[in-house]
């Protein structure tokens, strides 16, 4: 048996950094898809857009035709387009105060 060495014992310590650093990374990657998501389902509305007000009117001139949800979803977003950009209400396709 000379020939044969004696293996030293198995270092469990590199075992243990691997898998704290797949352990960051993976929590990297959930942060990181996290924030994606977040940021590609930003309220379209919440931009600055000169015909956004002619939209707006374009998209009230079909609400006859549909549900009651659908009109309630519109005022809604209208309501926050609104409350954020307050010169819209100088449009001229703004509603006049009822």
């Amino acid at each position: 048996m000379r020939g044969l060495q004696k293996l030293p014992p198995p270092v469990y310590r590199n075992h243990i950094k691997t898998r704290h650093t797949l352990r960051g990374a993976l929590c990297a990657l959930i942060c990181l898809f996290t924030l994606t998501f977040v940021a590609c389902n930003k309220d379209a509305d919440d931009s600055v857009n000169p015909n956004r007000m002619y939209e707006f009117y374009a998209e009230s001139c079909g609400l006859t035709q549909t549900s009651a949800d659908s009109v309630i979803q519109f005022s809604y977003k209208l309501g926050r387009y609104v409350t954020a950009n307050p010169e819209s209400q100088r449009d001229r396709y703004y509603p006049p105060p009822s």
